[in-house]
């Protein structure tokens, strides 16, 4: 997800300390990988008088997040703010080379942001000390994208509020694929989004607040079998090439999948042919969310009350809004949710309001305890997944397959 970070309100707002001793302003860098650097750095100078703010651009995705581990690690002269994404819980461990947000004014910020958002950059120190190391740009709150027309061919309800209201749990939607994929010949997308989904609406992940290996338990297993039954029933489409699956949204090879708020222009950019015949729906199971991303303080800051001023001010609720407008990033603060900036009607989904059932699903997350080896965990299940999928691997094989490795890797 890119951080983009629009500036509204008035420039020349000082901070709350002098400048620096030299009486010129203070110097603060931010780590990010996306393409708004000269952007992001002109709204903050402008907002800031005191402050010379610079963007440092990286590279993105993983090479990104390695860099900012290598440099943690090994304890090299990094930036004053970083950002960070949905990975932000790999570096709760590394909490120390952190500020501790709390100690700089957001404990009084209230409910201004989603609580389990929140709780993803929280953790408890060794002396007990409740630590929040980032506060969250935006969220990835996902929805049931549909094909209304061949819904409506399949004698399926058609309507968002009627496709919510019959499709609620998993097994109701695997029945309402199957009679698509028969009435049709539409399928639903992969199985490795439809475990992701699944799992991102459980109440415990892999692991429980104590740190105990829980992934072997019903929870998970229940998300692998569902997924391998909908392979094994011909209701998802494979494919490992991204390409080839947009190409297939412009077809009717897809009549629904459940994804997040971001993948929107995807849908929208790959299924041209079809504009005005997708909808989206409350998803099965519950709300869920996919993605999002943080900014943080390092500890080796020399100007932390400025840093924090700084991430505080381009994440507050009314800049959110204005990203969510210009940059469709979908904003952690929830009581921008009812602006009428956010009930536009969308021409491509039908004129439907789509934004309204991103933010139900944005407040009916779970709150679920994360850590830094859920990564490896997960990548271990799928790629037994894939392996029943594109080797025909049996799938109780595949499964005790990718337990044994994931405890395997738990124990060196």
């Amino acid at each position: 997800m890119s951080v983009i970070l629009v500036a509204c309100g008035s420039s020349g707002e000082a901070s709350s300390n002098e400048e620096s001793e030299s009486n010129g302003p203070v110097e603060l860098t931010m780590w990010y990988w996306g393409d708004e650097s000269e952007e992001i750095e002109q709204k903050v100078n402008e907002q800031f008088e005191n402050i010379e703010f610079q963007v440092q651009k990286q590279p993105s995705g993983e090479d990104y997040k390695t860099r900012l581990q290598t440099t943690l690690a090994g304890g090299g002269e990094g930036p004053d703010i970083v950002a960070m994404d949905s990975w932000i819980t790999d570096f709760l461990p590394n909490h120390d080379m952190f500020l501790n947000l709390n100690d700089y004014g957001a404990e009084e910020l209230g409910d201004t942001y989603l609580d389990w958002k929140i709780e993803m950059a929280t953790t408890e120190t060794e002396d007990g000390e409740e630590k929040l190391i980032a506060l969250p740009i935006d969220v990835g709150p996902v929805g049931l994208f549909y094909r209304a027309d061949l819904f409506e061919e399949a004698g399926l309800p058609s309507e968002p509020d009627e496709v919510a209201a019959e499709l609620q749990d998993w097994e109701d939607y695997l029945e309402a694929s199957r009679i698509l994929a028969e009435e049709t010949g539409a399928k639903m997308y992969t199985a490795d989004e439809l475990y992701r989904n699944i799992t991102g609406q459980t109440e415990e992940l892999y692991f429980n607040e104590d740190g105990e290996f829980i992934a072997d338990q019903p929870h998970i297993k229940n998300a692998f079998d569902t997924a391998v039954q909908a392979y094994q029933e011909d209701i998802t489409i494979v494919s490992e090439s991204g390409s080839e699956k947009r190409a297939m949204m412009n077809t009717s090879d897809v009549g629904s999948l459940i994804h997040a708020t971001w993948f929107t222009g995807d849908v929208v950019d790959s299924a041209a042919d079809h504009a005005g015949k997708w909808r989206v729906a409350f998803p099965p199971g519950g709300g869920g969310n996919q993605g999002g991303s943080f900014l943080g303080v390092l500890e080796s800051t020399e100007h932390p009350e400025e840093a924090y001023e700084v991430i505080e001010w381009v994440l507050n609720p009314e800049n959110q809004l204005e990203s969510q407008v210009n940059h469709g990033l979908f904003p952690s603060t929830p009581e921008v949710y009812d602006a009428p900036e956010m009930q536009e009607e969308v021409d491509f989904f039908g004129d439907q309001v789509i934004n309204e059932v991103f933010a139900q699903s944005a407040e009916d997350v779970n709150i679920v305890h994360r850590t830094e080896d859920d990564t490896f965990v997960e990548a271990s299940i799928l790629e037994q997944l894939q392996l029943v999928i594109n080797e025909n691997k049996d799938s109780e094989e595949a499964w005790n397959d990718a337990i044994d490795r994931a405890k395997s890797q738990l124990n060196r």
